[in-house]
């Protein structure tokens, strides 16, 4: 939710079970799913069904690496202003895998804004991400997490994550463990 923050001490699932930060693409090219984000075609499926509203924008859903040409001239490229901390200039969330598909419902002014913003690498099947007991680890991109059967997401900021272990990773109190990679 918006606004919130979480302490060390909030972390009860777990140092070693918890993303910290992962790196991600600044800009692709501009049809590319690493570091871009695309506008929404439908807003209201973002929060019915994030995963699929994302996948609805790309070029061809079996290859998931090239965004529509139409749609990829309106998004917002990430990286080009990280100290503005809107979302999707430089955060992500552990809802679409790695290296997948990243869009948005951004405002006019792009103060009120939510979306599925996938971390992105240029290394071959992942990411690399920071723990928050410091260490890093290699995140497949085929990691689970439940793309198919997930109805509203919860908007909330305790609880176990609806997006299998991928989002249990995201998750700093869910009771759930991210088990090993």
């Amino acid at each position: 939710p918006w606004h919130t923050w979480q302490s060390m001490a909030s972390v009860t699932d777990g140092s070693s079970n918890t993303i910290a930060f992962s790196e991600a693409i600044a800009s692709g090219g501009s049809q590319d799913v690493k570091g871009r984000v695309v506008f929404a075609e439908t807003p209201a499926n973002l929060r019915t069904d994030p995963l699929g509203e994302c996948d609805s924008d790309l070029l061809d859903t079996s290859d998931r690496k090239k965004f529509k040409s139409s749609l990829a001239i309106v998004g917002v490229v990430r990286g080009q202003r990280l100290a503005d901390s809107r979302l999707f200039h430089g955060l992500f969330n552990t809802v679409n895998l790695p290296n997948a598909p990243s869009c948005a419902f951004i405002n006019g002014d792009g103060n009120n804004n939510y979306g599925v913003f996938a971390p992105s690498s240029n290394h071959s099947g992942g990411v690399n991400a920071a723990l928050a007991d410091g260490s890093v680890r290699f995140i497949s991109e085929t990691i689970s997490n439940k793309s198919t059967g997930i109805a509203t997401p919860v908007d909330s900021d305790s609880g176990a994550s609806q997006f299998g272990i991928w989002g249990a990773y995201g998750s700093v109190n869910g009771g759930e463990s991210a088990g090993s990679l």
